[in-house]
């Protein structure tokens, strides 16, 4: 329970918005009084104008001195970035070697921190992790079937040239089901061996000939057929 600021009354936590999620702090005024207050402040946009134009007339030097010396600092961190890239630019042998003499002094200390890092931080890489194949399915996909590939000790003896060529020859529309290809995973364009990956003998080589562009809905549901 909580006590509203404005109104006085005492009221469960859920009748306060949120001010930081992450926190779970909320607000000292209630929704109620706190959509009132919106209301009576909805026709004060003029006033609110009128009272910045007023500041800006009685305080024009003030605020130019303000904007010359803003003006100042992004230039001059505009500079040293540009200065900073120039000084990488013809200087990387150099900058390469002093970074991996100090990577080889504190090689020990770094080593600690990343371990530290990587047991104290499991909840947020797995959370990474999971948006990233989600985002890139097509990529993570590809990375399975070249893992099936070397696991089988098969081989591949065609071009991505030639790959290539052999999507366009569909006309971007999968032979199966008929739908166009897309650039997401499951209805992006994917490689159909024949025979199949878990059925070939071990050290078989697929040629250009040998595979067939499906869909990836479509040769996943065809499993090892």
């Amino acid at each position: 329970m909580k006590q509203c600021n404005k109104c006085k009354r005492v009221l469960p936590e859920t009748e306060f918005n949120f001010r930081d999620k992450k926190t779970g702090d909320r607000g000292k005024e209630c929704k109620k009084c706190r959509n009132t207050e919106r209301r009576k402040n909805i026709g004060q946009g003029e006033y609110i104008k009128k009272q910045d134009r007023e500041y800006y007339h009685k305080n024009i030097e003030k605020k130019r001195a303000y904007d010359r010396k803003r003006g100042k600092t992004l230039k001059r961190i505009l500079w040293y970035k540009k200065y900073n890239k120039k000084y990488y630019n013809a200087h990387k042998k150099e900058i390469a070697v002093q970074q991996k003499g100090y990577y080889l002094k504190n090689r020990e200390k770094k080593l600690e921190w990343q371990r530290n890092y990587y047991w104290n931080n499991t909840d947020k890489r797995n959370s990474y992790g999971r948006k990233h194949k989600h985002k890139n399915r097509e990529y993570y996909s590809e990375l399975e079937r070249r893992r099936q590939i070397r696991k089988q000790q098969l081989f591949e003896d065609f071009t991505l040239e030639e790959w290539k060529q052999k999507v366009g020859q569909t006309n971007d529309i999968c032979p199966s089901c008929g739908r166009p290809f897309t650039k997401v995973y499951p209805f992006c364009p994917t490689i159909d061996h024949n025979p199949p990956v878990s059925k070939a003998p071990i050290g078989h080589r697929y040629t250009i000939d040998d595979i067939d562009v499906l869909c990836g809905s479509c040769n996943s549901s065809k499993g090892a057929s």
